[in-house]
């Protein structure tokens, strides 16, 4: 699942996240299913087939989130939880979790430098949309190889022989 096209989506959406949640400690409604229906969308209509891993990734992330908000007695916002939709679809049944992990440990790396210059204390409020962006994007662009595999093998068949 993934792929150069979803980044179309992704890309925006994560700057937009950035702002609403850093300055607002929200992610408006409007974003998060407006992603999401996008990126449905979008997997209709490039390939159908991935139309059920955007789903069954959207599903997967959205039940974890709401199940850890659960545990955790409300600490996760329902902004991150609903953008957890999109990125789930985004990064597909194989790389949800990896994207939920690369987020909360640069969120943990964030709030041990913050403490370490005393900025603020560790157990502190934190957006948490923008750690789950990065860790989708890190997903995508490193792990599941979209910038090696399809930007620089383009890259190279452009080149005249």
């Amino acid at each position: 699942m993934g792929g150069l096209i979803f980044l179309t989506i992704l890309i925006p959406v994560t700057v937009l996240v950035f702002y609403f949640d850093i300055r607002f400690y929200r992610i408006p409604n409007w974003l998060t299913m407006g992603a999401w229906i996008s990126g449905a969308a979008l997997a209709l209509l490039v390939c159908p087939a991935d139309l059920i891993s955007y789903l069954t990734g959207s599903f997967i992330s959205f039940t974890s989130y709401v199940l850890i908000n659960f545990i955790s007695k409300g600490k996760l916002g329902w902004g991150d939880i609903k953008l957890s939709l999109f990125l789930g679809g985004v990064t597909g049944i194989r790389g949800w979790y990896l994207t939920n992990l690369f987020a909360t440990l640069l969120a943990l790396l964030f709030l041990i430098l913050l403490a370490l210059i005393k900025v603020r204390d560790i157990r502190e409020k934190i957006p948490f949309g923008p750690f789950l962006c990065s860790g989708a994007l890190l997903y995508l662009l490193v792990i599941n190889g979209i910038l090696f595999r399809e930007g620089l093998n383009n890259l190279v068949d452009s080149f005249p022989a």
